[in-house]
């Protein structure tokens, strides 16, 4: 994690290539990285830490038209988090 001008930053994958950084998105995964990356907030001193996911394809996939990664399980693991 990192903190440019008050945002914090932290990346899901680092240091693999595109084609395995693309293979590592699931669901399940996302949701784990973001439970982690709020618990290390809170143990920074954030009481209330709210976490931003950015897509992965262009636009966000723009509906599957440039990938599916958001559809099948970016958006998804989102959802499951916000409830």
């Amino acid at each position: 994690m990192f903190e440019v001008k008050g945002l914090r930053v932290t990346f899901y994958s680092k240091h693999v290539s595109l084609k395995e950084a693309c293979d590592l998105i699931s669901k399940e995964g996302i949701k784990h990285y973001t439970k982690r990356t709020m618990d290390a907030l809170k143990t920074l001193g954030v009481e209330d830490p709210s976490v931003a996911i950015a897509g992965l394809n262009p636009h966000c996939g723009d509906g599957g038209l440039f990938g599916t990664e958001e559809i099948d399980s970016i958006i998804p693991a989102v959802e499951e988090m916000q409830a």
